[in-house]
């Protein structure tokens, strides 16, 4: 697998290669199985360059930590051709989820079939997995995708994109703690990360403090202050609902969130999602 641009292949009327990724202009690169074009096809790609040959591809995702959501489901965007080359739709397309981070598998989907039909040209086409519905409890949640040329000669290709996470998680505020139980200075990594739309950020206090927790893109700019002031010691939980700090929801990429307390400081990454 190769996140690139994608260059289309031709041949037969249509691609089996994709000429472009699936998100809405200015989206540019996904996930497809090899990357055709110069300098080993300086006139142009045909079907069959760098497909899939003899065996099985295998993308995995990252692992999702949704524990803890009330409501969890995973869309993606995925493109597969098989039904052309000497024995078409012939070789298994399938998408597996687990919710324990990879120890076991769920089959959602499994096709010997060009999406959308065997006779029409490939397409990239919208999928969605209820894990709530599926699992019960959402937890370690991470997709596998795989596609196989281990029949008589299909030509295969296929392409992942858009992979987005839908999770709604009840309001909490500050965990009551047990008599006797010591704290130390804590900053927990945000969960769910990778995310979008929400994540919540807990963190932990031994003592009365003056606190700020604040969110920073790449460059170090403050994009917004999320907790700021006194605080007893205790443990806490914040919200973050990928707004800055004039409201507006922020690009999709990688952030830190850094908490202050006294002369001690703390920071993680997390990433927000389209």
């Amino acid at each position: 697998w190769q996140y690139c641009d994608p260059i289309g292949t031709t041949g037969a009327g249509f691609q089996a290669q994709p000429e472009d990724d699936a998100t809405a202009a200015p989206g540019v690169n996904c996930f497809v199985t090899a990357q055709c074009g110069p300098p080993q096809c300086p006139s142009g790609c045909t079907q069959g360059c760098s497909d899939v040959d003899a065996g099985t591809t295998t993308l995995l995702s990252a692992v999702w930590d949704l524990s803890g959501a009330t409501q969890a489901k995973v869309k993606y965007a995925r493109w597969y051709s098989n039904n052309t080359g000497g024995g078409a739709n012939s070789d298994l397309w399938t998408v597996d989820v687990s919710n324990d981070g990879g120890s076991s598998w769920t089959t959602v989907e499994s096709t010997t079939n060009t999406i959308p039909s065997p006779l029409a040209s490939a397409e990239w086409v919208d999928n969605s997995i209820d894990i709530d519905a599926m699992f019960g409890t959402p937890g370690q949640v991470r997709l596998r995708f795989r596609a196989r040329d281990t029949g008589t000669g299909s030509v295969v290709e296929a392409g992942v994109d858009d992979v987005r996470i839908f999770a709604e998680f009840a309001a909490v505020g500050v965990h009551e703690i047990a008599a006797g139980t010591p704290l130390t200075f804590d900053l927990a990594q945000n969960q769910p990360n990778p995310f979008s739309p929400a994540t919540r950020i807990d963190f932990a206090l031994p003592a009365k403090s003056n606190v700020s927790l604040a969110v920073y893109d790449v460059g170090g700019r403050l994009v917004r202050t999320l907790a700021q002031g006194s605080r007893d010691p205790g443990r806490y939980t914040v919200q973050w609902d990928g707004k800055d700090g004039g409201g507006s929801r922020v690009a999709a990429g990688v952030y830190f969130y850094r908490l202050s307390a006294g002369s001690e400081t703390l920071t993680r990454k997390m990433t927000v999602l389209k």
